[in-house]
């Protein structure tokens, strides 16, 4: 059974979004780049991204 009803947490739909963009990036080598990399994600972030 699917469910009917949209999803009412908007924050999985950010989860998601910054699952994809990591995925598009090297495995970093560390915690820095790994931070570096999430830094590059959220201020490339756009409003339409944020809306659900």
């Amino acid at each position: 059974m699917t469910p009917q009803s949209p999803d009412l947490n908007p924050i999985e739909h950010l989860w998601s979004h910054f699952k994809r963009e990591l995925n598009k990036f090297e495995t970093p080598g560390g915690f820095h780049d790994l931070f570096d990399n999430i830094k590059t994600i959220w201020d490339g972030l756009s409003a339409d991204v944020c809306k659900c």
